[in-house]
């Protein structure tokens, strides 16, 4: 679910972004893909707002700018993707272990609190 808003990102980042290069995108779609997946296992409710930014950002720059989005430039920066396959594998591997480790690690919270809860509890007790 994650790579599909990565992609879906990277398109919306190419539309706002016509000049930068691809890979640039690339890595921008990522950090924010990576930075709500992260918040989500702090507060979700912070992800949740973050996530919500995003699209309104989006609708500013359009209303601000409406000369803005050319839509032949912002193709021909999606057309790079074919020859940036290799980072967006990489960046498939990212979101693979950045979400692996973020269970690990809640997980291992979740252990840590819980074995403490049992610990408090059965001192008091």
């Amino acid at each position: 679910m994650a790579f599909f808003w990565f992609a879906a990102i990277t398109v919306l980042l190419s539309f706002l972004a016509p000049n930068r290069p691809f890979s640039d995108i690339l890595l921008v779609a990522m950090a924010v893909v990576g930075t709500i997946r992260i918040s989500a296992y702090i507060t979700e409710d912070l992800s949740r707002d973050l996530a919500k930014i995003l699209p309104f950002a989006v609708l500013g720059i359009f209303i601000i700018n409406v000369s803005f989005f050319k839509t032949s430039e912002s193709f021909d920066v999606l057309k790079q993707a074919d020859d940036n396959r290799e980072a967006i594998l990489y960046y498939l591997c990212f979101t693979i272990a950045l979400e692996f480790a973020l269970r690990f690690i809640s997980a291992a919270v979740a252990l840590v609190r819980s074995e403490l809860k049992r610990k408090g509890t059965s001192q008091s007790g």
